[in-house]
């Protein structure tokens, strides 16, 4: 099961930088995946609050992209 985490984990690491505005890629890093859970982890708060007003198009995105 690690295994397929650990892919999962690989997918989401690759797609981050490409969902995110070009700004805001060097400030954001893809954390765990716990199940359907994924975590993103922010350098500063300002990046934290720009990540939570991207996060309905984040989703909306990756929805879309299976």
């Amino acid at each position: 099961m690690r295994i397929d985490q650990s892919r999962q984990e690989d997918r989401v690491a690759k797609v981050i930088p490409w969902l995110l505005p070009p700004a805001l890629r060097a400030d954001i890093r893809p954390g765990p995946v716990d199940g359907d859970t994924w975590t993103l982890l922010a350098a500063h708060n300002a990046a934290a609050a720009k990540l939570r007003q991207l996060l309905p198009q984040l989703l909306a995105q990756l929805q879309t992209e299976g």
